[in-house]
């Protein structure tokens, strides 16, 4: 298993809603943390993607920025219930 679901968010964010909202469409699970008052959270983000733009989507070490259906599918590739 490639690692945990890990979605970086704010509030009222329409990309951010579009991920979830795919993940959860795939039956997956995921871990959401707002970013927006916790900076120890952005700054791991940060760290991590080299970006402040949210969503930010970790699957393990990789991830994808913004709303990137295709970047999304080919991180989550083999990973869910089905699998």
């Amino acid at each position: 298993m490639p690692g945990e679901i890990k979605v970086f968010t704010v509030p009222n964010c329409g990309r951010c809603r579009a991920v979830k909202e795919f993940l959860q469409a795939r039956g997956l699970d995921f871990i959401e943390v707002n970013v927006e008052k916790n900076f120890s959270a952005l700054r791991e983000m940060v760290r991590r993607s080299g970006s402040r733009e949210v969503p930010v989507t970790f699957v393990g070490d990789e991830f994808v920025i913004g709303f990137d259906r295709a970047g999304l599918e080919r991180l989550l590739n083999g990973f869910g219930p089905e699998s």
